[in-house]
């Protein structure tokens, strides 16, 4: 297999370009907003996994960049250049965006080779023979350079996704597109298909908008996160930033287990608010309108929790839910107050009471949830 170090960057940015611009994007289909006036600023030669429940409007977002769909309302710019701006009338073809795109059902050609799959779009630009001499060399870069004879049929799920991932990217996109690419695939072929994704992200120095479902893949994979929620940007920033400073319950809830815990705030200065629970009162950091006598809720992470003792941890009193032994470790779920559930993980299970003890400093306090008959107004 070629070495990933030969490889050149797919296409060269000039310098302060953003990769992706999304002003007040707005689609709507019979009536009915699916994005509402987005708003998104991502640089170029990033990874961004737009993470998000079905029917948050990720896919719609998606198809808006390609120009599969076409938007109501807004702009979008690719490196510099508008793609769609509906005040002008503007409107660029999918086909002139020089886009890579990646389904999770791969869409092969079935009756061509693995090889010809890749030839042929390079072939209306590049000449048979010079498509076929590339095609082998990015079958090398996906770690099928052995298999170029075969056909579809005759590859396994992860097989073929790389063949797709290689026919997107051998076109030099301007930015790759990635609707759902692993939820097809086995858990051990999905965590295979990530480390090469982030392999070629970095020495190809291409641009993706990966959208998904599954926040394990998203904050694995992505350089820049965006949380959506009903057509709506709740959150961007790192992996890291966005799972451990969550801006709301809803955003903690969309990157992985979470326990959200009532406590009334006492004080509020600046990012730091005084909340109690039970008898206790607690110093954590606090995001959006957290304001002293108003009710809010305590963000708990597994890393927050431990069965054992913790420097400068606080000790509670819990009564144990349940627990599920996982192999390597216990998932323990628990009541710490009336109606207030925790859950983190052990090397032990837990008697029936027993003691947790919790981190403020890896605590954080966001706004409580609005009435969902509130939302629906």
């Amino acid at each position: 297999m070629r070495e990933l170090r030969e490889m050149q960057p797919i296409q060269e940015t000039p310098l302060g370009v953003p990769g992706l611009v999304l002003e007040g994007l707005r689609v709507e289909r019979g009536g009915r907003p699916i994005l509402s006036g987005l708003d998104l600023r991502l640089p170029a030669k990033a990874y961004t996994c737009v993470l998000g429940a079905s029917g948050s409007g990720k896919t719609t977002l998606l198809s808006a960049v390609a120009g599969t769909l076409r938007p109501t309302g807004g702009r979008v710019e690719i490196l510099g250049e508008t793609m769609s701006d509906a005040a002008q009338r503007g409107f660029v073809e999918p086909e002139k965006r020089r886009l890579g795109m990646v389904f999770q059902d791969y869409l092969l050609w079935p009756h061509l080779t693995v090889a010809g799959n890749i030839a042929l779009p390079l072939g209306f630009r590049q000449g048979n023979r010079r498509a076929a001499e590339m095609a082998g060399k990015w079958l090398s870069w996906v770690g099928l350079e052995k298999l170029e004879s075969r056909y579809p049929s005759e590859l396994s799920g992860g097989q073929q996704q790389r063949v797709a991932l290689a026919r997107a990217l051998a076109v030099e996109p301007r930015l790759l597109l990635l609707d759902e690419p692993l939820s097809a695939l086995d858990a051990a072929t999905r965590v295979e298909l990530r480390k090469l994704l982030r392999r070629l992200t970095g020495q190809l120095g291409f641009g993706a908008l990966h959208v998904t479902h599954d926040a394990a893949e998203a904050l694995s994979l992505a350089d820049r996160l965006v949380l959506m929620d009903r057509g709506r940007v709740l959150q961007v920033g790192t992996p890291e930033e966005v799972f451990m400073k969550p801006a709301t319950a809803q955003a903690a809830r969309l990157t992985g287990p979470v326990s959200l815990v009532p406590a009334p705030v006492l004080s509020r200065q600046g990012e730091a608010a005084v909340v109690q629970l039970g008898g206790m009162r607690l110093s954590v950091a606090c995001e959006g309108e957290v304001a002293a006598g108003k009710e809010a809720l305590l963000v708990l992470r597994a890393q927050a929790l431990s069965h054992l003792p913790e420097p400068l941890a606080i000790k509670l009193q819990a009564s144990l839910v349940d627990a599920l032994f996982v192999g390597h470790e216990w998932h323990v779920d628990a009541t710490i107050l009336p109606g207030a559930h925790i859950a983190f993980r052990s090397d032990r299970r837990p008697q029936a009471k027993f003691d947790v003890y919790l981190r403020p400093e890896l605590a954080r306090v966001v706004p409580p949830e609005a009435d969902p008959h509130e939302k629906q107004k």
